[in-house]
């Protein structure tokens, strides 16, 4: 009776509207971060994430739970005293399991790893590679306004301000004002009304790579 009477209720109440992908301020992991993203034999890694919240400022994590149940090169997860590290295994094992996944000798071999930020019930998949070592990427040349950025920034209201990245792929956030082109290098963010808030640009490579960078804002 209970189940229906929830069911019921469900019906009544209205699709609430999705919030665009740009606001910064729900509940939400907007990148994990694997450093290194690639892995050489016995290297090992962390896993953190940008975590955003509707009630204030992004927060940066630790998986609560990582898991790799998908991959022959499961036990690359491994839990240290009291955090979870990614450990390469060595060259010959990396040679078996490029045999099992039918890749070719020399090749990076891909492993997905489920994390868990538990605490915020964000459950996301991140791809990491193993063979060879890469770096997460450099933010690179990001101007605001046409000016290179401080740790934080001041905007005037009602105000368009261009945004420019030159990551492989961007994507900005805000929780003051709003957001056109957020999938792209060149954004503009339409300040609005005064407010305290957050501005965010992610960058990724491609190739696992992330880096992120987070602004403190106050429009006035």
């Amino acid at each position: 009776m209970k189940r229906l009477s929830l069911l019921l209720a469900a019906c009544a109440t209205p699709t609430p509207v999705e919030p665009e992908a740009w606001q910064l301020d729900q509940d939400r992991a907007v990148a994990v971060r694997v450093t290194p993203p690639s892995l050489a034999a016995n290297e090992h890694a962390l896993v953190d994430a940008l975590i955003a919240h509707a009630d204030g400022p992004t927060t940066v994590e630790s998986a609560s739970v990582l898991i790799a149940p998908h991959s022959p090169l499961f036990t690359v997860v491994n839990f240290l005293f009291d955090h979870y590290e990614l450990v390469a295994p060595d060259e010959a094992t990396l040679a078996d399991a490029r045999v099992q996944l039918g890749l070719a000798p020399g090749a990076l071999v891909p492993l997905e790893v489920d994390c868990d930020f538990e605490r915020f019930e964000f459950l996301t998949v991140k791809q990491v590679l193993l063979g060879a070592h890469a770096d997460n990427p450099d933010l690179g040349a990001i101007t605001i306004a046409g000016q290179p950025p401080g740790t934080s920034l001041t905007l005037a209201r009602d105000a368009d301000i261009a945004l420019h990245a030159g990551g492989a792929t961007t994507r900005w956030l805000t929780s003051c004002g709003t957001l056109d082109a957020s999938d792209e290098a060149d954004a503009v963010l339409h300040s609005g009304s005064s407010c305290s808030g957050e501005l965010v640009v992610v960058e990724r490579d491609g190739a696992g790579g992330t880096a992120w960078q987070v602004w403190p804002v106050t429009v006035e």
